[in-house]
């Protein structure tokens, strides 16, 4: 900051971070958009954007959007509806300090 005696550049990382987050964010809220589907085909053809993973292979476009993903990932609630897509064992629930999860052993035939 220039109140200290810097040039007033920003943190060029927090900058980017945040770019890359909101380019995930739009991708999330906006499945239909070109972008979106053409990285749904080729890398979570099976699973949801935030379900997503990195391939060894994948692009360095591919890898810097999943860096924006989890950190939209760690601060993204979600409303149950119908409950289809709940994953009790291992999504996060609600707490204002650390992700809490339920106790005890999985039940052998959930996922």
């Amino acid at each position: 900051p220039k109140q200290f005696g810097g040039l007033g550049f920003k943190d060029i990382n927090n900058f980017n971070d945040a770019l890359l987050a909101k380019l995930s964010w739009s991708i999330l809220t906006n499945p239909q958009c070109l972008l979106a589907k053409i990285l749904a085909g080729k890398y979570h053809k099976h699973s949801s954007f935030l379900d997503s993973s990195v391939p060894n292979l994948s692009s360095h476009g591919w890898r810097s959007l999943c860096i924006g993903k989890d950190l939209l990932k760690k601060k993204l609630g979600w409303v149950i509806g119908n409950g289809e897509s709940i994953k009790v064992w291992s999504d996060p629930w609600l707490s204002l300090n650390t992700p809490l999860q339920p106790m005890g052993p999985v039940p052998e035939n959930t996922q």
